[in-house]
C-alpha cells in the first residue's frame, strides 16, 4: 500500500515509478492513499498510472502570504483547526489497512501516515521515503539563516518519518545513519525518462512553480532577460 503526498508532483511521480518497479518484481500495490490540501484534486494521470483504489484524506499543508512565503502562524493555526479532519485521515487509513491487508506499506512523506504509523500498534511496517529526510543529515547542504522556517521543516519531516523505516533520497553520496535508521538513497526516476533523446539545443531554464505568487516576479525577471528561455510548469 503507498501513501503520498499530493501537494506538488514530486512524490507522485516517485509512487509511479516505484509501483513499476515493484510490479516486475512480482509484487502488487492493492491500494493508494493520497494527501491532498482542501483545494486540491488527484491528477488525472496519476489515476490512471495507479490504477488500484484511491483513498484521499486532508494533508497537513502550509498558509501562505500572498501565495508565496509560508506564513508560520497562519499554518500553526490551521493545523489546529484542521485536527479533527487529520483524525478522521488516521482512521482512513486504519481502514485502507483493515480492508485491503497489505505487508507493507510505503509513505512518499506524507504527514498523515507518520502520525498513523506513530499511534497505531498493530499496523505493517512503515517505509518513509523522501528527499526531505536528508534534513536530519550532517552531510545535507543548508542554506544560512530562516532558522524559525528550518525548525518548522524539522518538524515536518520528524511527523511524516516517525516510527518508519526512512529512506533519504540524495543527488550526491552521503553515508548510512543506522542510529538514526536513515537509509541514503539515490533519487527514484522513472522508466521512461531514460529513454529520452537529450536536447543539444536546450539552452533554457525550466522553471517548477508550486505557488503562483511566484509568476510576477518570473514574469518582471524576464522582461529584464528577455534573451533567456524559460520553460514553466506550473502546479
Amino acid at each position: 500500500m503507498f501513501s503520498i503526498l499530493g501537494e506538488g508532483r514530486g512524490h507522485m511521480t516517485q509512487a509511479m515509478a516505484v509501483k513499476e518497479m515493484v510490479e516486475r518484481a512480482g509484487h502488487q500495490v492493492v491500494c493508494a492513499a493520497i494527501g491532498l490540501g482542501s483545494n486540491r484534486t488527484p491528477p488525472a494521470y496519476f489515476v490512471d498510472a495507479m490504477r488500484v483504489p484511491i483513498v484521499t484524506i486532508l494533508t497537513l499543508q502550509f498558509s501562505y502570504k500572498n501565495n508565496r512565503m509560508v506564513d508560520l502562524s497562519g499554518t500553526v493555526t490551521g493545523i489546529v483547526r484542521n485536527i479533527p479532519a487529520y483524525r478522521r485521515g488516521v482512521r482512513a487509513l486504519r481502514d485502507a489497512v483493515r480492508e485491503h491487508q497489505p505487508d507493507v506499506i510505503i509513505n512518499f512523506f506524507e504527514a498523515v501516515a507518520g502520525i498513523y504509523a506513530l499511534t497505531t500498534r498493530r499496523r505493517p511496517p512503515v517505509v518513509a521515503v523522501a528527499h526531505q529526510f536528508m534534513f536530519g543529515h550532517p552531510d545535507y547542504v543548508r542554506a544560512p539563516g530562516m532558522r524559525l522556517q528550518q525548525l518548522g521543516m524539522k518538524w515536518l519531516v520528524g511527523i511524516a518519518g516517525a516510527a518508519s523505516i526512512r529512506l533519504a533520497l540524495s543527488l550526491y553520496e552521503a553515508s548510512d545513519l543506522p542510529e538514526k535508521k536513515l537509509t541514503v538513497c539515490p533519487p527514484i526516476l522513472r522508466r521512461q525518462l531514460f529513454s529520452l533523446h537529450p536536447n543539444p539545443n536546450g539552452d533554457f531554464v525550466l522553471v517548477y512553480l508550486l505557488n503562483h505568487g511566484y509568476a510576477d516576479q518570473i514574469l518582471e525577471w524576464h522582461q529584464k532577460h528577455p534573451r533567456t528561455v524559460l520553460h514553466c510548469f506550473s502546479f
